[in-house]
């Protein structure tokens, strides 16, 4: 399922941003990376092509829920051991579904890789995409037809061992600790102000860093032609299929529906001034100049309990079962014998939070002599004060 993901982050962050970040850009992880596998699981290598997939998958999540186009070197870290951790438990867990004689038959694989293509069928239709053939979806995920079966029988088989080990340790969810998650997290249950938008956007040549003055100036002339178009009377969709350079430039510039809470600050800060049906003056952000329509508006409103049951179930039973499952892995994962990784990450990880937390220390250090200095010289002036004062009562 993780090339489906893959692809719908893909897809959100390049109309949030106007275009993707370059993941292929060596970082703090990829210099990490050796050559060959990054771990050994039970005699099985992980392989570095795997992990690096993995990684940018979640490094995309990451983006996504942060509104940052730039993960500190420390959130990259952090990202890249979760992932090297889980595909060490993924192994272990599929070692352990063998061992359980678990299997999965044709009509099952079949089932599965089907899901998935009308997942990602799905995604690429509800972006305004052409819709995938089946060898569109190898493509994407880089697989083969046997790859791609042989991949997804495995992860029929890991759905046994989980669904088997979740029984066997009995978890459950009660109405309770679900009524409990909805009180305690009344942020997560209200349906944010939401926004229909269109966009066009333009990047000044040959790119917004590299960019002059004169760059920037044209391409604001060009995007105030699109403006003069739409406001002659020619449509959104038209101008923007004809002048944007953003990834959905051939569905008119239609972003659907976002909240307003997740969009980039020079958004927000423009569409609470705009009306339904409004377009916007031209906008500048250090990408490039846009131009935005509001199609449509939705007020904030409350999620009942009754409504959101179903999910907060599934959180908490998730949550509830990657803890079981981690578990039930460590005493391998603590085994250098059976796991071997090859991927020394938590030396890297400490050494940047050592320089983070140094860099932190020399601030506070700054902001205290600076309130220390203050207050120096404030008794100072009351001492003056008041010996004035008691000398000023000696003469009285």
């Amino acid at each position: 399922m993780k090339i489906v993901c893959f692809f719908a982050l893909f897809l959100i962050v390049s109309s949030v941003f106007g275009q993707v970040p370059d993941l292929s850009k060596m970082d703090i992880v990829e210099k990490s990376v050796p050559d060959g596998p990054v771990a050994i699981v039970l005699g099985v290598p992980v392989s570095k092509e795997e992990f690096l997939t993995r990684y940018k998958t979640e490094l995309l999540e990451c983006i996504v829920m942060s509104r940052n186009k730039n993960p500190s070197d420390i959130d990259r870290v952090r990202v890249a051991i979760r992932c090297l951790t889980l595909l060490a438990e993924r192994e272990i867990l599929y070692q352990e579904g063998l061992k359980r004689k678990y299997t999965a038959t044709d009509g099952e694989v079949k089932k599965e890789m089907d899901e998935q293509v009308t997942i990602l069928k799905e995604v690429l239709k509800s972006e305004g995409k052409k819709e995938p053939t089946f060898e569109d979806v190898l493509k994407l995920r880089g697989d083969t037809p046997e790859s791609f079966k042989e991949r997804t029988r495995k992860n029929v088989i890991l759905e046994k061992v989980k669904k088997a080990i979740a029984e066997e340790k009995k978890i459950s969810v009660s109405d309770s600790e679900i009524k409990q998650f909805y009180e305690q997290n009344p942020q997560l249950f209200l349906k944010p102000t939401r926004i229909h938008l269109q966009h066009i956007f333009k990047q000044p040549k040959p790119n917004a860093k590299m960019a002059d003055e004169k760059a920037w100036s044209d391409t604001l002339k060009e995007v105030e032609k699109a403006l003069a178009r739409i406001r002659a009377g020619e449509s959104f969709e038209a101008v923007a299929r004809s002048v944007s350079d953003a990834s959905d430039r051939d569905k008119g510039g239609d972003m659907g529906w976002m909240p307003v809470s997740g969009l980039p600050p020079f958004y927000a800060e423009a569409v609470v001034k705009l009306q339904k049906g409004e377009v916007s003056v031209p906008i500048k952000s250090n990408l490039g100049w846009h131009l935005i329509k509001v199609v449509d508006k939705e007020s904030e409103e409350k999620i009942s309990l009754e409504e959101a049951r179903d999910e907060i179930h599934r959180v908490i039973y998730e949550r509830k079962l990657d803890e079981v499952l981690y578990e039930f892995c460590r005493p391998y994962l603590n085994d250098p014998e059976k796991v071997k990784f090859f991927l020394a990450l938590d030396p890297v990880l400490k050494k940047l939070v050592a320089v983070e937390g140094e860099k932190l220390s020399e601030q506070n250090s700054k902001k205290d002599s600076a309130v220390s200095g203050s207050k120096s010289s404030t008794p100072q002036t009351k001492g003056k004060s008041s010996k004035s004062s008691s000398s000023s009562n000696k003469k009285k």
